[in-house]
């Protein structure tokens, strides 16, 4: 192994949480969620070591083992389109070949839209299978499928097969022969289309034929038919050219992969201390991946962060990849999160970032394990080989992080307001008007006069009613001299920063030196906040010149006046008064240029008239315009509240709307109009309901059917929080007074119905009793909590459990949880490679069998029969292994592995460092001897052998 200067060391193995983990990700929370919970067990936990290299996203260890495919499967076509210029050939077609054809069309759609991608895209579907190579091209758009098959990695006749394929299906011949005439109408693909033509077969050749018509088809196969053989510059059938291949951080230089990807060079993105904009957007991991802050700042002063940036930059609809140098400080000390100012050109868009170290020469970090400790230490590398640890997933995943890029902080949660505050001492204390939830932002900062402080772990600092919170100024640094401003931010994990709060006003006018003011620099007038859109400089009086656009937190616009301030636009909700009426603003507007209202702006009067503006900006009763028609899905309001509609109707001359309307809120309640009001049809949980004059809490949602009846099994809770049930008539009985039954039943949220092993008498509240044993329909076993949850515990054959790392196990033999807790030891299950997997009876699970091990240098061993480990996890001694170049190894006792069998052309360093090369191949007995006929050569050509003890001999 080659000998790495090593940094520190981490632990040899990890273990992940049994329960599922929650990880905030910039603006996508389902969408991340979804995937952490599949690399989760939720059952029990697994440990694993550490990779000794991660090789970025597109690198071939993240890409070619079978779980890692559906992480790709779930990525936007675009990105997937990048990653597949990236891999060989053979890991694109896999990756192809494992998403449904409507997925893989897409990704090709976006992959041939230039030349390069062209050329990567047909010689993926030059190496699939025909029939679901068929399929794909059936769901292209034309012009994307149109160059795959003009392309020179596209042979004629792989070509003509899939076309024949596709004819057969409902639509093919009609789309083949449209392709086949737009290639034949270009003269530069008019061959093409002949080869293509003439080498259909079967019944899909005669429906291409009629779907052409006798003259088209004359035409196009009379045509000068090109060649079969591939061009110069065209790799063999199923292959990408080496341009297309080359693997990230595989074999190439930094300089190189950046050359590769046209990787922008220099600095694009630095933090700044003196100011943080709103849309600032933090990325969080978990502890396993966190960046070793502390430990770079001391064992590598000078270390840089990169991020790999994928995003439109150009707005040309296809992601282009970039490396960007980042300030070390934008990493949190944890090391767990790193903020990022992202640039005003990617709002709206969505990005894909990931991160490595360097040190100051531009090695990276990476991790690698003594062969003869097994421990895990982190090292630089070198920046020949190019190989760095990817930050920016759990560990093991493909390393990168997705989400949207948002710039307004009115779109998201708001803070509290602040109250007051007191400064004792080096402690600051602010108090809120309602509590500060954590759980909605990610991070805090105390801004003095510009300058933003992160306050970390702010969450352990709030008093227990979390309106108070109190930071120790001198664990943070902060100082704050007299008459600073002192402002309070907290920033909300989907969208950005919140809008400042002043908490110690210091000065905010100018006293001598007048004060110039930059746009987007915070401007006080009064008890409010604005941003400038316009620079200006205080007057010497300290107020603010005429003619200053301003903007407030929520992005309405302001313009001052020698008076004080004109407002230029209002959001829904505002009041406003127009020809000495007030109204509230229906629809949001911005007053046009000679000061009118636009046309078809709404209001609403105190009597929940809806008003609309007329062309000259008048307003105008909405029921007073030719009837207003209203189709399914238009925007409705009444009194304060918007709805959908989902019928269709005209409104009333006076301006009502018609009996029996259907419409739904924006929670998708149903609801019908009447000739007094509105009749509510469905209710969600937790909503509030009038039950024969008792108020109750909706606890299961439902609808009214036709007769008004309340459906059987619907819930509700009382003030009491007693839970009562529909019966069949609809009349609500409390769930516990229901006489138990030998086969009582319980539906989870899913719909699976459970059947109870014993007959059980609910609890006061309605709920089952913890520890009840139920059986679904198909055998499984489930066990009730103190919680009202219900916990699988017994498993049948066939199922699939999920562990981390994207492990799927398949139960082989049927498995129940011991009534004391404890797991059968007996239990067998297999992985995606048929290893064999077992049980503990804590609920671990370990592997017992293999076939294959994998060294770390990433070589791979197989073994001709399956063995099992040993008790330790390691591998029995004396077992032969052989790698995919043919050179055998066999396991020693210490858990190495020696190579004992080589192949032509192998070098082999004696001591003193003289080298031979093998010329016949060969391979230690069984017995422990070598055969004595082996020929090596060294350097001057000199015959060596080697004796039966292993030595070597010259002849």
């Amino acid at each position: 192994m080659k000998t790495l200067k090593k940094i520190f060391t981490v632990a040899s193995a990890i273990t992940l949480a049994a329960q599922p983990f929650v990880a905030y990700c910039g603006t996508f929370s389902e969408a991340r969620s979804n995937l952490i919970a599949q690399k989760v067990s939720s059952g029990s936990a697994q440990s694993f070591t550490p990779v000794t290299s991660f090789q970025n996203i597109s690198g071939s260890s993240a890409l070619t083992t079978a779980p890692t495919f559906n992480t790709i499967t779930r990525l936007a076509p675009a990105l997937t389109a990048t990653v597949l210029k990236h891999v060989s050939a053979a890991t694109a077609i896999k990756i192809i070949g494992n998403q449904p054809a409507g997925n893989a069309a897409a990704v090709l759609n976006a992959l041939a839209t230039n030349p390069a991608g062209t050329k990567v895209a047909a010689a993926i579907m030059n190496g699939t299978e025909t029939v679901a190579a068929a399929a794909i091209l059936s769901n292209m758009e034309t012009t994307p499928a149109q160059a795959i098959i003009a392309s020179d990695a596209m042979p004629a006749a792989n070509a003509a097969k899939i076309f024949s394929q596709m004819s057969l299906t409902s639509g093919g011949a009609a789309y083949t022969a449209d392709i086949l005439w737009s290639l034949h109408s270009d003269v530069t693909t008019s061959a093409k289309a002949a080869a293509v033509l003439n080498g259909l077969t079967g019944d899909g050749k005669e429906l291409v034929e009629e779907s052409l018509g006798e003259e088209k088809t004359t035409l196009i196969a009379s045509s000068t038919q090109e060649t079969t053989q591939p061009s110069d510059d065209t790799t063999a059938a199923g292959d990408v050219t080496t341009a297309s291949t080359s693997q990230l951080f595989n074999g190439k230089t930094l300089a190189e992969w950046k050359e590769l990807l046209q990787i922008s060079s220099g600095t694009k993105c630095m933090a700044s201390n003196e100011t943080f904009p709103d849309g600032g957007i933090t990325i969080f991991w978990t502890n396993e991946e966190a960046i070793p802050v502390q430990d770079l700042n001391l064992a590598l002063p000078g270390w840089q962060l990169h991020m790999i940036i994928t995003a439109d930059f150009d707005n040309n609809g296809t992601a282009e990849t970039q490396d960007w140098l980042m300030d070390a400080s934008m990493v949190s000390r944890t090391g767990r999160s790193v903020d990022l100012d992202m640039p005003p050109e990617l709002d709206g868009k969505n990005v894909t970032v990931s991160f490595y170290v360097t040190d100051a020469n531009g090695n990276p970090l990476i991790k690698q394990t003594d062969e003869e400790t097994n421990t895990t230490s982190w090292a630089i590398g070198s920046k020949a080989n190019g190989n760095a640890y990817i930050f920016g997933g759990a560990e093991g995943s493909s390393a990168a992080v997705s989400f949207m890029v948002h710039r307004d902080p009115a779109a998201g949660e708001q803070a509290p307001k602040v109250t007051g505050y007191a400064l004792t001492g080096r402690s600051l204390t602010i108090n809120f008007a309602t509590p500060l939830d954590p759980w909605y932002f990610t991070a805090a900062y105390i801004v003095v006069d510009g300058i933003y402080t992160q306050i970390s772990d702010y969450r352990y600092m709030l008093s227990n009613d979390k309106k108070s919170l109190t930071v120790d100024l001198n664990a943070f640094g902060i100082n704050i001299p007299t008459g600073a401003k002192v402002e309070f931010v907290v920033k909300e994990w989907a969208h950005g920063m919140t809008p400042k709060q002043t908490v110690i006003a210091g000065t905010t006018t100018p006293t001598t030196t007048p004060v110039s003011i930059a746009v987007g620099d915070s401007v006080t007038l009064g008890d409010k906040t604005f941003i400038a859109q316009t620079a200006f400089t205080y007057n010497a009086d300290g107020t603010i010149p005429a003619n200053i656009h301003l903007n407030d937190a929520q992005g309405r616009a302001f313009t001052t006046t020698a008076a004080g301030l004109d407002q230029n636009s209002f959001l829904a909700g505002d009041p406003i008064e127009i020809s000495g009426v007030d109204y509230t603003v229906t629809t949001a507007f911005a007053f046009q240029a000679g000061g009118t209202i636009p046309q078809g702006t709404k209001f609403a009067d105190a009597a929940n008239h809806v008003y609309i503006a007329d062309a000259a900006g008048a307003l105008v009763l909405e029921s007073a315009v030719t009837p207003v028609s209203i189709a399914v899905g238009d925007s409705v309001t009444l009194g304060d509240t918007t709805f959908i509609a989902q019928t269709a109707f005209t409104y009333n001359a006076d301006g009502t709307i018609p009996a029996n309307i259907h419409l739904n809120d924006a929670q998708g309640r149903l609801f019908t109009t009447t000739a007094t009001g509105l009749d509510q049809n469905s209710f969600l949980a937790g909503d509030p309901i009038e039950i024969s004059g008792v108020n109750y809490t909706v606890t299961t949602p439902f609808t009214f059917p036709a007769r008004g009846k309340i459906p059987q099994g619907t819930k509700f809770a009382d003030a009491a929080n007693h839970v009562y049930i529909a019966d069949a008539a609809g009349a609500l009985v409390l769930e516990s007074a229901v006489t138990p039954t030998t086969n009582q039943t319980v539906t989870l949220t899913d719909n699976t119905v459970l059947t109870a092993q014993t007959t059980f008498n609910y609890n006061a509240d309605g709920s089952v009793p913890a520890g009840i044993r139920f059986t679904s329909a198909n055998g499984k076993t489930y066990i009730s909590s103190a919680g009202g949850q219900f916990e699988q515990v017994g498993f049948i054959a066939g199922e699939d459990i999920q562990l981390t790392g994207n492990v799927t196990l398949t139960v082989q033999t049927p498995f129940c949880r011991n009534t004391d807790g404890t797991y059968p030891t007996n239990v067998v299950l297999v992985d995606s490679d048929n290893n064999k997997w077992t049980i503990t009876s804590d609920g671990s699970f370990r592997q017992t069998t293999t076939r294959t091990i994998t060294l770390t240098d990433q070589t791979v061993l197989t073994t001709t029969t399956e063995f099992a480990f040993t008790d330790d996890g390691g591998v029995p001694a004396g077992i032969r292994f052989t790698s995919a170049n043919g050179k055998t190894y066999v396991s020693a006792t210490d858990g190495q592995f020696e190579q004992i069998g080589f192949i032509a052309g192998e070098i082999i360093t004696l001591t003193g460092g003289a080298t031979l090369t093998v010329q016949t191949p060969f391979c230690q007995n069984t017995d422990g001897t070598y055969p004595t006929n082996v020929v090596l050569l060294d350097a001057e050509n000199n015959e060596w052998t080697i004796t039966s003890d292993g030595r070597f001999r010259l002849l």
